[in-house]
């Protein structure tokens, strides 16, 4: 399946495995949507290291226990 030039949301993307995850999609050349909930660091650290991969890469807070955030979140991206 092609994904360079795609969006991808990738949850709880500033630590573990959806930092690690989020870079092995910026590594085929697909764009992230970096979510976190208190992560800011680690998630601006990530999103960082996309970009060096020649994505786009943004960061997007919410807390996904909230259904208002999680539409929010959508409605963002």
């Amino acid at each position: 399946m092609e994904v360079q030039g795609k969006v991808a949301l990738v949850t709880g993307a500033g630590v573990r495995v959806g930092r690690r995850v989020a870079l092995a999609l910026a590594g085929r050349g697909m764009d992230v949507a970096i979510h976190y909930n208190s992560s800011r660091g680690p998630a601006e650290a990530t999103a960082a290291t996309a970009r060096e991969a020649g994505v786009r890469a943004e960061l997007f807070q919410a807390n996904l226990g909230e259904i208002g955030q999680i539409r929010g979140l959508i409605d963002a991206i």
